[in-house]
């Protein structure tokens, strides 16, 4: 016989090292998703919002810094490290600081997702890099 489930449960939530990493691999949107999932799941939906505003409007300014300067690839890794840590140490004791008594969310799904959304991307890079005459 199963035991019945308890409406204390803690619902599981993606960790702040994985909002981080995902926010360093791919853009800090990529991270913000995942926390802002979390937030959903806990039911505190404004500050979903909040937290998904914050990681695109942090993206758009990162994007917008990188794209006016040179050889630019240890600043968006730097760019992105920073907001990481900012979601992660910012957004998660704010509003989620119970965190690491819920379960741990797998990854996987969320894994793949970024994967496909970012290849594209990163394939449009190398051949960009391998053609730069297509480029004109």
């Amino acid at each position: 016989m199963e035991a019945p489930l308890r409406s204390s449960a803690l619902p599981p939530l993606y960790s702040a090292r994985a909002i981080r990493l995902f926010s360093v691999l791919f853009t800090v949107v990529f991270g913000g998703v995942l926390l802002y999932q979390n937030l959903r799941d806990v039911g505190n939906r404004g500050a979903a919002r909040k937290v998904l505003l914050f990681s695109f409007i942090y993206t758009l300014v990162a994007i917008a810094i990188v794209y006016n300067l040179p050889q630019s690839t240890p600043l968006t890794l730097g760019i992105n490290v920073g907001g990481g840590y900012v979601l992660a140490g910012y957004f998660i004791p704010k509003y989620l600081p119970d965190s690491p008594a819920h379960p741990a969310k797998k990854i996987w799904k969320p894994l793949l997702i970024s994967v496909l959304i970012a290849l594209p991307f990163a394939a449009a890079a190398v051949y960009a890099a391998l053609h730069p005459e297509a480029a004109q």
